[in-house]
């Protein structure tokens, strides 16, 4: 076996060259985005330090789940319980945000179990309930926890979490670990909203402490039981929502911080604009103000 210190240099370029390409699999791609008739939105991953990172973006389009033949097949079966459940489907799309410590290939690698294992459980949950729940918080952490224990590498990675539905009424129930809360801006009141503390609940970083049923539990004081599930509404027309990553709070190693001092003016000066257009004034304000020195994950959300 040749040793990795032993490769040429033109021989690593080259390895890590298809390593970034095969990583970017778990990348959001053209045409995976649904469109809902009371919803704008749009969003972004923009890795550190090339086409790959520490970040995770996924946006969830049910229909690529076969739900109307999951329909069609539950009533079929008599289970009208369960084609009710699945039809709500057709009226929301997921979006789910992670953070892993670090912004090099080594930490894409995570993002592509957490890639695998979220849509994996997403196909699963639905197969079960007809949607996704909360469980598959407290299943993505059991199965983060067993990967990344201290014996199977030096140090473990730091992994936040959010996953949300948002539905073409403006409600969205979303749960976090260890991940921020969205921000909400007011079309009417013209300002950022303070969300209370009761709807952004959230359970530890995923892979922090194992879940109850997992082998380990019996070594912690905590574990994961549940996770809560939170729920915020864009009420009025131009209301819209912020979900985002670190990069968008800390900048030059914690010393500034954008969305404190500066963003909620960027927003006001484009609340009209389409979700697009919002979200690439937030980026080029960013830069402009300091450029991130993490991985940067913005979605904006809008309520037609």
């Amino acid at each position: 076996m040749k040793l990795l210190k032993e490769w040429t240099r033109e021989e690593l370029v080259d390895e890590l060259d298809r390593v970034q390409t095969y990583a970017a699999m778990a990348l959001p791609r053209k045409g995976e985005f649904p469109r809902l008739p009371g919803i704008d939105y749009f969003a972004t991953v923009e890795p550190y330090g090339g086409c790959v990172g520490g970040d995770y973006l996924a946006v969830i389009n049910f229909e690529y789940y076969q739900i109307r033949q999951r329909i069609r097949q539950a009533k079929k079966d008599g289970n009208v319980a369960l084609a009710a459940t699945l039809a709500k489907n057709l009226n929301r799309f997921g979006i789910a945000i992670g953070d892993v410590a670090g912004h090099g290939i080594a930490e894409s690698f995570i993002v592509g179990e957490l890639d695998g294992a979220f849509r994996a459980f997403v196909e699963a949950q639905l197969d079960k309930y007809g949607e996704v729940t909360a469980e598959i918080g407290v299943k993505l952490n059991q199965l983060i926890h067993r990967l990344t224990k201290p014996d199977f590498i030096r140090k473990k990675p730091y992994i936040t979490f959010s996953y949300g539905e948002v539905n073409n009424d403006g409600r969205y129930r979303n749960f976090l670990a260890g991940h921020h809360p969205p921000i909400l801006f007011s079309n009417e009141y013209n300002q950022m909203q303070k969300i209370d503390k009761e709807r952004t609940k959230a359970s530890t970083p995923l892979g922090v402490f194992p879940s109850r049923y997992h082998v380990d539990a019996q070594d912690f004081v905590h574990s994961v039981d549940e996770v809560p599930v939170n729920e915020v509404h864009l009420l009025m027309p131009g209301d819209f929502m912020v979900l985002y990553t670190d990069a968008l709070l800390e900048q030059k190693g914690g010393e500034l911080n954008f969305a404190e001092t500066h963003l909620e003016g960027v927003l006001k000066e484009v609340k009209g604009e389409p979700a697009r257009t919002i979200h690439d004034a937030i980026k080029r304000e960013l830069f402009a103000f300091c450029p991130p020195d993490d991985d940067l994950t913005i979605a904006v959300i809008k309520k037609k």
